[in-house]
């Protein structure tokens, strides 16, 4: 699959176009994953960095993506492409956030995260819930690239067949960031709560150990 300037620009042309919408996310996934997270932090499938642009100096970003590489380096994030050459051991924590619903391999990568984890190390994974199951006609594929849907059930038991403990599963709701941004950020979060319940839009948060 390719994950270049044309998906991003499709997919995430507010994160490429506009500084203060990517700052505005930055600080959401500093408020929704960070709290989880410790130590030396390395994120799978980073894409355009937004969720470890604050606290870049402590992070390295893992991405296939040559395009999304260079726009982290523009932004001095240090990154890399393959999570086979980082050291065993290496990491405090592992961020991997709507990456493995892309993966043709989810267990051989989550082999992957608990390879590169110390001893007692966490790992924070951030998928998309979906309720949506019928039948449709004539599919094509979708922009958004997904081979799987998951829940807890199913995340945990690969996890749990890995070799993690799990220590938390929860719902992280929120909906209207792209015209939530320009407010006070306090406001803005509480919005995006609110109307993310009453959208039902949420995404899910699985915190393992090693």
């Amino acid at each position: 699959m390719s994950y270049g300037k044309e998906y991003h620009s499709e997919v995430h042309d507010n994160l490429l176009s506009n500084e203060k919408y990517y700052l505005f996310r930055a600080k959401c996934a500093d408020k929704s994953y960070w709290k989880y997270l410790k130590g030396r932090v390395l994120e799978f499938g980073c894409g355009l960095g937004q969720n470890i642009f604050l606290h870049k100096e402590n992070c390295l970003g893992i991405d296939v993506s040559d395009f999304a590489l260079e726009e982290c380096k523009k932004k001095n994030i240090k990154c890399e492409k393959d999570i086979k050459k980082i050291e065993s051991g290496n990491f405090d924590s592992v961020l991997c956030c709507h990456v493995l619903e892309h993966l043709e391999n989810p267990y051989e990568i989550i082999e992957g995260f608990y390879r590169v984890l110390k001893s007692g190390g966490r790992l924070v994974i951030v998928l998309p819930f979906s309720n949506k199951n019928k039948p449709v006609r004539n599919f094509k594929s979708d922009v958004a690239k997904h081979l799987y849907n998951w829940n807890f059930n199913s995340i945990n038991e690969l996890l749990n067949n890995v070799g993690f403990k799990i220590v938390l599963n929860k719902f992280n709701y929120g909906y209207g960031y792209s015209k939530l941004y320009n407010l006070n950020f306090k406001l803005a979060l509480f919005l995006l709560q609110i109307l993310g319940k009453l959208k039902n839009r949420k995404e899910m948060i699985i915190v393992g150990e090693k």
